[in-house]
């Protein structure tokens, strides 16, 4: 069986197969499926400074409390911390 694609101004483009009209149905839901990912990627990474922020507080508190100590940090990560902290506070 075939189905007639049509284009926006009416022309007739030319026939498809049920099978070509299966592939391009799939391919478009594919295509939905990427762009709504992407939406969802785009969504979280705009949301990625305030939660770096979160976890900055975050690790104030718990040293602020006694639950770790900068010192359980190794060398690189103190630094990056400290860095971070003075161009806050800067």
């Amino acid at each position: 069986m075939k189905h007639i694609a049509i284009s926006r101004a009416g022309v007739v483009e030319r026939s498809l197969t049920a099978e070509e009209v299966t592939q391009k149905e799939s391919q478009e839901a594919a295509l939905a499926a990427a762009r709504a990912a992407a939406q969802r990627i785009a969504a979280i990474a705009a949301t990625d400074k305030d939660m770096a922020r979160v976890g900055e507080d975050l690790l104030d508190i718990l040293i602020v409390k006694g639950v770790v100590s900068l010192d359980d940090f190794p060398a690189q990560a103190r630094e990056k911390i400290n860095n971070r902290k003075a161009l806050r506070n800067g």
